[in-house]
């Protein structure tokens, strides 16, 4: 597989003629291995040939998670109180600076109420959602159809 490819366009020339004679090859090792792989095309200096510099970073830049606001949130009995309180500010005259602002302040504190309330919810979820796919796997028998029906319907509630 060919290597992404920057700086220069041509690996060769002989002054008027202009060709990609090099190449940065990888397999597919490499590519499951390394999240970042590229050759680096560099200057030719006394040669007609540009040396290749390949550049491999496991590392990628490492960012927060983005927003999401879940209409869940919404239900939480403290959610109201804590839109009032984030959505106080009104220290500027320019109106869009102050939404910007407040937004800001929302998320940091609607952040912190997810965190402190819904944290591992989508471990629970799945918990939840194996319990009941074993439930209705044992709801074989008509006779404990009734035991299990109760336990299912409690299941979904949670879920």
């Amino acid at each position: 597989m060919d290597l992404k490819a920057s700086r220069r366009e041509f690996t060769w020339t002989n002054n008027h003629v202009f060709s990609i004679i090099d190449r940065g090859l990888v397999n597919s090792i490499w590519v499951q291995q390394w999240s970042v792989l590229e050759v680096i095309i560099m200057d030719p200096e006394f040669s007609d040939h540009s040396p290749l510099c390949v550049t491999i970073d496991e590392k990628q830049e490492k960012r927060g998670k983005p927003f999401k606001f879940c209409n869940f949130i919404a239900y939480h009995p403290e959610f109201i109180m804590t839109v009032q309180k984030e959505w106080s500010n009104k220290k500027s005259n320019n109106p869009i600076e102050v939404v910007w602002k407040n937004l800001s302040k929302l998320k940091h504190g609607l952040k912190k109420m997810n965190v402190k309330e819904f944290h591992g919810i989508q471990d629970k979820i799945l918990a939840a959602k194996q319990l009941l796919i074993y439930i209705q796997s044992q709801m074989t028998e008509p006779h404990d159809h009734q035991k299990f029906f109760d336990k299912q319907n409690a299941i979904k509630l949670k879920i």
